[in-house]
């Protein structure tokens, strides 16, 4: 502390995480919600991820965000799956636009 390297603590404990989830075969899942996601759903997120991705097990990260009207939004790693109310509306617009 005495020489400032307390900010030096949250990216090594970030690193330091990432490695166990390696050495574990597990991902972090972050899962953005609009409203908060109960047991069964959780259970359901976890079994998509560990298909997606073929991990032995998944950490999830829940976040709720009002601009969802429903569904969820899913990100492990650089992959997103976008299966919200508002990114359907989204892409049947494109689609619609296109036709």
């Amino acid at each position: 502390m005495d020489r400032g390297r307390v900010a030096l603590l949250m990216p090594i404990l970030t690193q330091f995480q990432a490695m166990v989830r390696e050495i574990n075969q597990t991902v972090l899942a972050e899962v953005s919600s609009a409203i908060e996601l109960s047991d069964a759903q959780k259970d359901s997120v976890r079994q998509r991820v560990i298909s997606m991705t073929g991990a032995r097990a998944v950490e999830l990260s829940t976040e709720l965000d009002a601009s969802l009207l429903g569904g969820v939004i899913i990100k492990v790693g650089s992959q997103v799956v976008d299966a919200s109310l508002r990114g359907q509306l989204r892409r049947i617009g494109i689609q619609l636009g296109s036709a």
